[in-house]
């Protein structure tokens, strides 16, 4: 017989002090109390598996009580175990064991929720505290009652609530629910310790015969290496998450500096993707679930080959994954295409290198005719030199899948803090807030690429047709969002926003355009500084001939090392070169505060007809796309006015 032993748990605990004397509790201003968390007393629990009750018991001894967590600030205050960011009000200070049980000092918040319930403590009206805990390692140990004993070697409490009514001591994760829970199992004819070595033997008669080992010593340094070493895998994931799902800035710091689970992120990510505020931005509205396998095989080709002649079965059926993909994203957008939109999965990966690729006369390498030819060795054509894209290399913060104007809510002015005489009083003062908005502007690339070129099979053509669409989009989009485009329909990127004036962009006058110093690059990351913005996906953006004068000009005058002395690193800061850069200027910031929203996937349209007499199809695509600068301090030119 084996037992199923539920890996996390819940026990109540009792308050042991809600302020520093019984009697004054109430006067108490102290937001700290003590409780027990925890004891040896066992505690019957039924195991769904074997059909038994068993009785379970949390070890204190020295190395059996993991307390790291609670001493390294990052276990939670709770309500009723509710991991949610709303429910946390407060955190453990420390812990302790005394006398074989656990206590604990809990600190409740300075919010409005949290002072509720400390209110409620000291009135006595809460009385119920309950801890949930991990169990890693367990072992049997006799029997109390009649029932067998299940000892916890090495456990751990990963947070504590007030509730109202203390938690089912029968009840725990892994029960309740069948069973389909974290479990630990423990053979019922052995004292055999879970993941550890045996510490208790069967002997020939069935009797059991105890050797157990002296109890490992706790080693608090060690503890406190491997809390500090949990803590920041906690952070770097919720870091990772709340990118990924474009939560707030500022959720994802208040989650990191409050020690909350990454679990407990998890529902802070799912209630602000349902938040008003999430809604406007939310990624993925053309985004129908593809596999990175399933956009990888997607073919621009077997998609244009059915459009171009939808009369062929031979190419509808080839193209029947695409066909179904196509539809799934243009289904969002009734009414907004006048041809098929291309799902955001495939876009987000194809915005690369492209060229026009026409096929003529054979042998005419201007009109594409040099790709027909039987002896053509495949995957091998050469492709036209073009511009790399900047800011994707850059962190700028995409929000995909867009609908309708968006607009971000910013707050523009704080409260003033005043010095006041014995009879004075501060002068009113107040917080303003402002919108951050985006709008669509369409951008559009006209290509023609032959059917014979389209319908062939001795080159592999379908990079070099995604690229012909999406390149000239991806670099048109790119040079709208760092520089000032002079057409009067295109977004208003980070240059155009500079070039307008009066914004809170900082800018360095350089002495010599397109040759800043050493002195200068450093002014630039200072204005950033001053601005209290250095912080973030810090970058700088040159053009080559920036780069070539920073890699070629001493730092300092008859010194011999050079201003950047690798390429890609400018004074300890990641440095981005492209040809999208204008050639005299150099870009610092944090990237992450400039916004690209993207409405749908890009629209394609195909036209067979326009061209039809030399047989060139007319591909049409379109994408509609804005910028917005979140915060303006957050970046600084170098440019020479002059």
């Amino acid at each position: 017989m084996t037992f199923q032993v539920a890996a996390r748990a819940f026990r109540a605990g009792e308050i042991v002090r809600a302020g520093p004397e019984d009697d004054l509790i109430r006067d108490d201003p102290s937001s700290e109390v003590e409780i027990s968390f925890s004891s040896e007393a066992p505690v019957s629990r039924f195991d769904w598996h074997s059909g038994k009750d068993y009785a379970e018991v949390l070890g204190h001894r020295d190395g059996e009580v993991d307390l790291a967590r609670c001493n390294a600030g990052t276990a939670p205050l709770l309500k009723d175990h509710d991991a949610r960011l709303d429910s946390q009000i407060g955190k453990v200070v420390r812990a302790w064991l005394d006398g074989g049980k656990g206590r604990a000092i809990v600190r409740f918040s300075d919010t409005p929720s949290a002072k509720d319930v400390l209110a409620r403590v000291r009135a006595g009206d809460v009385s119920c505290v309950s801890v949930g805990y991990h169990i890693t390692q367990a072992v049997r140990d006799g029997e109390a009652d009649g029932l067998p004993v299940i000892r916890a070697t090495r456990w751990a409490p990963f947070e504590i609530s007030f509730v109202a009514v203390p938690a089912d001591l029968s009840v725990g994760y892994g029960r309740s629910d069948g069973g389909t829970g974290e479990t630990l199992t423990i053979s019922e004819n052995s004292r055999e310790e879970t993941d550890m070595p045996k510490d208790v033997e069967t002997g020939a008669e069935g009797t059991e015969t105890r050797t157990v080992p002296a109890a490992p010593k706790s080693d608090p340094a060690a503890d406190l290496q491997r809390a500090l070493a949990d803590d920041r895998t906690r952070a770097a994931e919720i870091d990772a998450m709340g990118t990924r799902f474009n939560v707030p800035a500022e959720k994802i710091a208040k989650a990191k500096s409050d020690g909350m689970s990454v679990d407990a992120f998890r529902g802070v990510v799912l209630d602000y993707m349902g938040s008003p505020d999430a809604e406007a931005t939310r990624a993925g509205a053309t985004m129908i679930g593809l596999t990175d396998k399933q956009t990888r095989d997607f073919s621009l080709v077997r998609l244009l080959r059915h459009l171009a002649t939808p009369d062929s079965r031979e190419f509808r059926k080839a193209a029947g994954f695409e066909i179904e993909a196509v539809a799934a994203a243009t289904e969002t957008h009734k009414g907004q295409v006048r041809g098929v939109v291309i799902p955001a999965d495939v876009t987000h990966a194809s915005l690369k290198r492209a060229s026009d690729q026409i096929v003529g006369t054979p042998g005419v390498t201007a009109a594409g005719g040099a790709v027909v030819d039987t002896t053509l060795l495949s995957g091998n054509m050469i492709d036209i030199l073009r511009n790399t894209g900047v800011l994707s290399k850059l962190g700028t913060r995409v929000f995909a899948g867009l609908t309708g104007d968006v607009a971000f809510p910013k707050q523009l002015s704080d409260v003033t803090a005043y010095w006041i005489g014995e009879d004075g009083g501060p002068t009113q003062s107040g917080i303003t807030f402002g919108q951050v908005k985006m709008t669509p502007h369409t951008v559009a690339a006209l290509n023609e690429i032959s059917r014979k070129l389209l319908i062939q099979d001795s080159v592999d053509v379908e990079a070099y047709v995604r690229a012909s669409i999406m390149a000239k989009i991806a670099l048109a989009v790119d040079n709208a969002g760092l520089n000032a485009d002079a057409d009067p329909d295109a977004p208003t990127g980070l240059g155009a926003v500079f070039a307008a004036g009066g914004s809170a962009i900082g800018h360095v006058d350089l002495n010599t355009a397109g040759q800043p110093t050493y002195k200068e690059t450093v002014q630039m990351r200072t204005k950033v500084k001053k601005a209290n913005a250095l912080q973030g996906t810090l970058a700088y953006a040159v053009s080559p001939d920036v780069e070539e004068h920073l890699l070629t000009t001493p730092k300092f005058a008859g010194g011999e090392l050079p201003i950047m002395l690798n390429e890609g690193n400018l004074g300890g800061y990641r440095a981005e070169c492209s040809n999208q850069v204008n050639p005299a200027d150099l870009w610092f910031g944090n990237w992450a505060d400039l916004y690209m929203g993207l409405w749908s996937g890009v629209d394609i349209l195909v036209d067979p007809y326009t061209n039809s007499a030399s047989g060139a199809v007319r591909i049409v695509a379109h994408q509609d796309v804005d910028f917005a600068v979140a915060r303006e301090a957050s970046f600084c030119i170098g440019r020479d006015v002059a």
